[in-house]
């Protein structure tokens, strides 16, 4: 298992922030981008037990208004400012 302090915390964080189900989040993103990724993939992403491809990533860095920098820990600020 991989060491949730990366990209799988920050999707976490991010969607209990907007009060958010996992269910939501796959209704909502799946709709928006014409994926059909599945609530275990959410799930397994944010535990650490897998990580998000890189087209996966950068279509969560655009739903949440992220940076990729802030999603893989380079930074503490999501928009994206180098610290």
């Amino acid at each position: 298992m991989i060491n949730n302090t990366g990209a799988g915390k920050r999707l976490r964080d991010l969607r209990l922030k907007q009060n958010k189900t996992m269910d939501e989040v796959v209704r909502e993103f799946n709709e928006r981008f014409g994926t059909n990724i599945a609530k275990s993939n959410i799930s397994r992403w944010e535990s650490g037990e897998n990580e998000p491809s890189l087209a996966m990533a950068k279509r969560m860095c655009t739903y949440y208004d992220i940076t990729a920098d802030y999603l893989l820990g380079l930074t503490e600020d999501p928009n994206g400012k180098l610290e």
